[in-house]
Formats: C-alpha cells, sequence, structure tokens
C-alpha cells in the first residue's frame, strides 16, 4: 500500500488504513537527534494553505528552530495535504505530541469521523482488528485484559502513516477502531506522535 491507497478506509468494512513507508535519511537523522526537551508539544488548527511556512512558525515559536529540522517540517506539511484531499477540507487540527510517559493506556475509540496518526519517534500506536475486540467490556469500562481477545494487540511502526475510522464517521457508530498508546513509563523511550483531524470550515 502508497499513499494513494489511504482512502480505501472510506469503505464501509475498512477501520483503518496503513501507508507502510520509508522516509529519507536526512528526516530521520533529524529526529534521532533532537534531544527529547527540543521536541515541542503543539496544538494548532492550521490551513493547508502555506501550511509548511505555518508549521515552522509554530515550531518556533515553541522554542525549536526549524531551521535544525526542515524534511520534518516538510513531512508534516506532506501528510497534512495528503489527509486535507482525504477529507475534502483544508481546516485541521494539528496535535504534535512529545511524550516519555504513559499516554492513553486503556483501549478506547474515537469521537472523530477520520483521524491520521503518524508515531515519527518510538514505538506506534497499538491496535485490535474488530474480531479481537469485546466491545460490550469496552463500552462498560472492562480492563485492557478484558477487551483485548488475543494475547497481544498489533502495533503500528515508525514512520507509517494511518487513518484510522472514529465512532462518528457516517454509519460506523458503535463500529470505531479499537487503539491505545504503547506503554512507555520505564522505558527510557521518547515518543513523537502526530495526529491530524478535520475541523468544520470557518464562516
Amino acid at each position: 500500500m502508497d499513499a494513494s491507497d489511504l482512502a480505501v478506509v472510506r469503505h464501509h468494512d475498512v477501520n483503518m488504513s496503513v501507508w507502510h513507508r520509508q522516509v529519507p535519511a536526512a528526516l530521520h537523522d533529524e529526529l534521532t537527534h533532537l534531544a527529547p526537551d527540543d521536541l515541542p508539544d503543539v496544538r494548532r488548527r492550521v490551513s493547508t494553505a502555506g501550511c509548511q511556512g505555518e508549521i515552522a512558525r509554530v515550531l518556533a515559536a515553541r522554542g525549536l528552530d526549524p531551521d535544525a529540522c526542515p524534511n520534518w517540517v516538510e513531512d508534516i506539511a506532506l501528510l497534512a495535504r495528503l489527509f486535507s484531499g482525504l477529507i475534502d477540507t483544508d481546516a485541521i487540527a494539528l496535535h504534535l505530541e512529545t511524550s516519555t510517559g504513559d499516554g492513553c493506556r486503556r483501549f478506547h475509540v474515537d469521537q472523530v469521523g477520520l483521524r491520521l496518526v503518524c508515531t515519527y519517534r518510538g514505538p506506534g500506536t497499538e491496535w485490535l482488528g474488530n474480531d479481537e475486540v469485546a466491545r460490550s467490556a469496552l463500552y462498560a469500562g472492562a480492563s485492557n485484559e478484558a477487551i483485548c481477545r488475543t494475547h497481544a494487540p498489533r502495533r503500528l511502526s515508525a514512520p507509517d502513516v494511518a487513518i484510522m475510522k472514529g465512532e462518528r464517521f457516517p454509519g460506523n457508530l458503535g463500529n470505531g477502531l479499537v487503539h491505545r498508546s504503547p506503554p512507555l513509563r520505564g522505558s527510557g523511550r521518547t515518543r513523537v506522535l502526530l495526529c491530524l483531524d478535520a475541523l468544520p470550515r470557518q464562516a
């Protein structure tokens, strides 16, 4: 599968599409050499028109020199444009998260239509196929062990790009992709995750 195949997630029987990709060595080196304290957390509304410059300015405002990571800035902008084309809007919520601890460790579904996720550094998002989920346990607030029917969840790899279908995708209520953040606490690893969501157009 390549980037052009991500739209398959719109099919009624598909909950996630994944672009298994390799990135340029220069991008990998940029992320590898950035110290965890240099990697910013960002939540920002962006427009795909001129988004590369906007992303550079956002990173600069968070204390990271965009000239130190031009390939990363370019790649984030690329994914924003790709996602925008898939959801047919140029208004996107960008969330760039750097973490050394545990995030959403419990399996859950997202209250969104479609969401793009890409782990740039560290372990990727863990997820379950529909036949691997006890949804009654999920909605009852039960433990991960009760929710997961298999011995272990599946995991995306860095820098794969995934489009996940949430509960608010038309016709998908009660069937959103079940996933969680990978456990990190005590591992000494840093995770850098990009999430993109659609936003309603402003009047």
